[in-house]
This record gives structure tokens, C-alpha cells and sequence, in this order.
């Protein structure tokens, strides 16, 4: 076995960084929650606990974000059963799953700044029907653009779930004599019910931790994500009780992870997918067709502001198209910094990050030490989980203001990483946990050292995922505002962060110019990683005539 010693100096450094800059910050955050002026005490909580204000915000916190959940479950099941259980041409069974991911790669800020274009008083669809269909700043709004921030990835999580559903059982349950209403709850709802109360509870923290979108349309609706950051950098600052509401907004986000995590002990789990084509009548494929194309057509239909506005003269007055314009905005020097800023962050964030939770990954399934630090790795990949990234940019704050880090790269760069660390650390443990256990006997037997085999043998082996964590990271960091809004200076302004600043001056112009570009990056970087994952490396032959060293990924 290699030397155990480089594993056990990996995972110092990885603990050390993680207690430094996640668990110190954190356990601050607490004790100031309770420091007051007259010194430790409940003081702040009864304070916030007795202001109407707050309290409204944590009732509409709690009943926006179990709406959205459940809409949300529903309409990604809608999906995933059009997807998978109905007989639809493929050609558009394609384009759905392509296109139903487009909204993952606009920041929920922008769906706010499109929907007020799109419902407002001076709105596309107002124009069209004379009158305000739809109430954009508060609830109404919310819920409208939460569901099509949260409905892809419940989607992508029913959907697979679905892929595993033994289809036999619909014949098998139809020859025992029960009813189609019958056979659906046996044979889909019931294996899926764990994946359907998964998908609730993701999409509840979602929208209950979102601050993009509430910062744009909230209104007079308040919500705790608004409210906190009113609390911390609001006309009237109150760091006491924006300290309390952050620790407030932490509990509901940990009982939920927690769920989560007892609830995936109990999923769906396969090694095959169903390959039986699907059969249904005409009128349910039409009926699943028509239903499907009107969500997605709705969802998309969010991008007309953001790819209309900036290339007009005047919206809504002056529709003259004006390409120059577009051009021109892109030459803003203050605009084209926060664009290279979000560009760089999220280039460092998906180097930095993919190595970070890919080590972590390897030390917790396949290190000499895999026992006895896989335990800290997965109560890692918890917490990183349930923080709302609001609740670490506060703790960050309150612990690196006045020093080196404050309004630096770096620190924007140590906080998307630790943020998004759940998701990519997941992937990498699985992918890891499907090759074989003896690439590295072999290596060693063979005089290869760990380094040489990790680079020839296993990483070539998960360029896929590799690419997937990469890319994850990327976009989300392109993406994400909830944590840098508090971390940001004026030189480190990143293109979400810029958003909000040029909304306070009504500059939707190049509001929707920074939307766009970002939007068109993140579907190149989405292009650049899929192409990095089907690069073809060569792998040395470990084998002898009777055993290959296949691709596992």
C-alpha cells in the first residue's frame, strides 16, 4: 500500500482549511447571535422574535417555499413521466431534457428584472392583453419565477429515479386485474415516493435560502432572505439581529438535510435502467406533448426580455432594433470588469474545487485511511449542504473584515468553493466507488508510484464526472449571489453582485446586456466541459491476456 503518511498530510490540510473557514466562521456567527451589550443572553432573539415584521417573514418564507416545493415535484414528475413513460417522438424527448436546463444557467436575479419586463405595467403580455395578468412584485411573482429556478432540478431528480422503474410490473399488475389508477400508484408512485419527498424538501430549501430573485421582486413581501440582508447592509445596519435572523434561517435549512440524507438511505437503486420503449394512447401523448411544450414554452419564455432589450432602441417605447447598442454596453469598462471577475472566480472555482472534492472524495472511499476520515467527509458534505450561502458570506464577513482577505478573489474563491463542495464531492464518491479496487494494487505491483497511477489509471477512467464537477461548479459560480453580495468590494464586483447595484438606478439596459453574456458563457462552458468529458485518453495496460483494465465511466 502507498504511503500513508501523504494521505494522512492531505486531509490535515483539508480539515484545517474546512474548520478555518467554515466551522470557526460559523461557530462566531454564533456567539454573536447572543452577545449584547450587557454580555451573553437572549437578548437579540427576543428582540427579533418581537418584531411583527420578522415574524411575517417567517411565515412567508415557510409557506412560498412548501408551495414551490410541492409545484415544483409535480411539474418536474409531469416531466419525467412525458420522458419516460410516454411514447412522444425522440427528437423532442431531446430537446426537453436540453432545453429544460436552459434556466439553470441565468442567476434567479435576472428572472426577476425579465418578469418585470415580461408582467409589469409596461410588460410584453400586459401590452398584449391590456391589463396585468399577473401580480409580479410578490407573491404571485415569486412563485412563478421560484418554479422555474427549482422545476429543473426537480426534474433532473425524479427523472432519475424514474430511469430505474421496473416497467414490467405496469403488465404484470394489468394480468393481476387492477385498475390503470391502481397500477400507477403500485407500480410508479410508491417506488418513487421517497424520490418525490426528496425532490419536495430539495426545491423547499431552494427557494427558502434564494435571495436573488426576492432582491429583485419581493416588494412589500417580506421574506427572511430580504430581511437578513436589510438587517446586515440596509440604509439603517443592525449586525445584532442580522446575526440572529442568519442562525434563524440555518435550523429549518439543517432539519431538511438532515431529512434528506435518512431519506436517500430509503431511494430508488439500481445498477440497470429500464430500456422498454414506452407505449401510450394518441390522446395521452398528444395530451403530454401539448402540457410539456406550454410549461417549457413559459419557462423560456423568460429569455425574450433578456435577448430583446438590449438590442432595441427604447423598450417598451421605441422598439426600433438598435444592434449597435449591445456592442457599445459591452465596451463599459465597470461592466466588462464584473464580467472578467465572474469569469475568473468561476475559472478558479472549478480548478480549485473539482481537486478540492475530488481529494476529499478519494481520502473518505479508496485511502489507506478511507475508515477513519470517511466520517468527517460525509458530515463535511452535510454541512456544506444545509448552509444557505447568505448564512456563509455573514459568518465570512464577521470574521474577515479588517484583514488581508476582506473584498479579495480569494475569498470569493474560498466560499464558492466550500459552498458548492456537497454536490461535486457526491458525484466523485460515486464515480470512485464504481472502479475497480484494483487499479492501485495493480499500479503498485507493477512499480508505479500512486501519483503516476492516480493520472494514467483512475483519472482518465472518471473524465466524465471529472468534467461534470467541473462544470457544476462553474456555472453555479457564475450564477450564485447570495453569498458574494456580502463579500464583494468595488473591485471585486461579479456580474450577479452588478446586477442588483444597476437595478438601484434602473439601468435594466445593461442589466440584461450582463444577463445574456452570461447566459451565452455558461452555454459554451456547458459545451467546453461536455467535449473535455469525451476527450479520449490513453490508458496503459496494466492487464494480462486474461484481464483488461476497462473503462468503468
Amino acid at each position: 500500500m502507498h504511503n500513508k503518511k501523504y494521505f494522512v498530510l492531505s486531509f490535515s490540510i483539508l480539515a484545517i482549511f474546512f474548520v478555518a473557514m467554515l466551522f470557526y466562521p460559523l461557530g462566531q456567527l454564533i456567539l454573536l447571535s447572543f452577545t449584547t451589550d450587557s454580555g451573553f443572553g437572549l437578548e437579540n432573539y427576543q428582540h427579533i422574535f418581537g418584531q411583527r415584521m420578522f415574524l411575517q417573514a417567517l411565515r412567508n418564507s415557510f409557506v412560498l417555499s412548501i408551495i414551490v416545493g410541492v409545484l415544483a415535484t409535480v411539474i418536474g414528475f409531469i416531466f419525467g413521466y412525458a420522458l419516460n413513460f410516454v411514447a412522444l417522438p425522440k427528437f423532442y424527448k431531446r430537446i426537453l431534457t436540453v432545453l429544460s436546463s436552459f434556466p439553470m444557467f441565468l442567476p434567479t436575479i435576472a428572472y426577476g428584472f425579465a418578469m418585470i419586463y415580461i408582467f409589469g405595467r409596461q410588460g410584453i403580455l400586459t401590452q398584449f392583453f391590456g391589463r396585468e395578468i399577473l401580480e409580479v412584485y410578490g407573491f404571485q411573482g415569486l412563485l412563478v419565477g421560484l418554479l422555474i429556478y427549482t422545476v429543473p432540478v426537480s426534474f433532473t431528480l425524479v427523472n432519475n429515479s424514474m430511469k430505474y422503474v421496473d416497467t414490467k410490473m405496469f403488465t404484470v399488475s394489468m394480468l393481476m386485474g387492477d385498475n390503470p389508477f391502481k397500477s400507477f400508484i403500485t407500480c410508479l408512485l410508491r417506488p418513487l415516493l421517497v424520490s418525490l419527498v426528496i425532490s419536495i424538501i430539495k426545491c423547499f430549501f431552494m427557494a427558502f435560502t434564494d435571495f436573488g430573485l426576492p432582491s429583485a421582486i419581493a416588494g412589500n413581501y417580506p421574506l427572511l432572505p430580504t430581511m437578513l440582508f436589510n438587517e446586515m447592509l440596509g440604509a439603517t445596519p443592525d449586525f445584532a439581529s442580522g446575526t440572529v435572523v442568519s442562525i434563524i434561517m440555518l435550523l429549518p435549512t439543517i432539519a431538511t438535510t438532515v431529512l434528506m440524507v435518512l431519506l436517500n438511505k430509503y431511494n430508488v437503486k439500481s445498477n440497470s435502467s429500464s430500456q422498454t420503449e414506452p407505449k401510450s394512447s394518441i390522446f395521452t401523448s398528444i395530451f403530454y406533448f401539448v402540457v410539456t411544450a406550454v410549461l417549457l414554452f413559459s419557462a423560456l419564455f423568460m429569455f425574450v426580455p433578456i435577448v430583446l432589450v438590449p438590442f432595441v432602441q427604447a423598450y417598451p417605447f421605441n422598439m426600433t432594433p438598435v444592434f449597435h447598442r449591445f456592442f457599445d454596453m459591452l465596451g463599459d469598462t465597470q461592466l466588462m470588469r464584473s464580467f472578467y471577475n465572474s469569469l475568473e472566480l468561476s475559472i478558479y472555482t472549478a480548478i480549485v474545487g473539482t481537486i478540492v472534492a475530488f481529494v476529499a472524495a478519494y481520502l473518505a472511499s479508496r485511502s489507506p485511511i478511507a475508515k477513519q476520515v470517511s466520517g468527517f467527509m460525509d458530515f463535511l458534505n452535510n454541512v456544506t449542504n444545509a448552509i444557505p450561502g447568505m448564512v456563509l458570506g455573514i459568518a465570512m464577513l464577521s470574521v474577515f473584515t479588517g484583514t488581508g482577505l476582506q473584498n479579495t478573489m480569494t475569498l470569493l474563491l474560498i466560499a464558492n468553493v466550500i459552498y458548492f463542495f456537497g454536490t461535486p464531492y457526491a458525484m466523485a464518491v460515486q464515480a470512485l466507488g464504481k472502479l475497480s479496487s484494483n487499479f492501485e494494487t495493480c499500479g503498485l505491483l507493477l512499480g508505479d508510484s500512486f501519483m503516476k497511477t492516480l493520472f494514467k489509471v483512475i483519472l482518465p477512467n472518471m473524465r466524465h464526472t471529472i468534467a461534470e464537477m467541473a462544470n457544476y461548479l462553474f456555472i453555479n459560480s457564475m450564477v450564485t449571489i447570495s453569498a458574494l453580495v456580502f463579500l464583494v468590494g468595488i473591485r471585486t464586483s461579479t456580474m450577479t453582485t452588478r446586477m442588483r447595484e444597476l437595478q438601484q438606478f434602473n439601468r435594466f439596459n445593461e442589466v440584461f446586456t450582463l444577463a445574456l453574456l452570461l447566459f451565452v458563457t455558461n452555454l459554451l462552458a456547458k459545451l467546453v466541459f461536455y467535449l473535455l468529458g469525451e476527450a479520449k485518453f490513453s490508458l496503459p495496460k496494466f492487464s494480462t491476456k486474461k484481464q483488461a483494465i476497462g473503462e468503468t465511466n
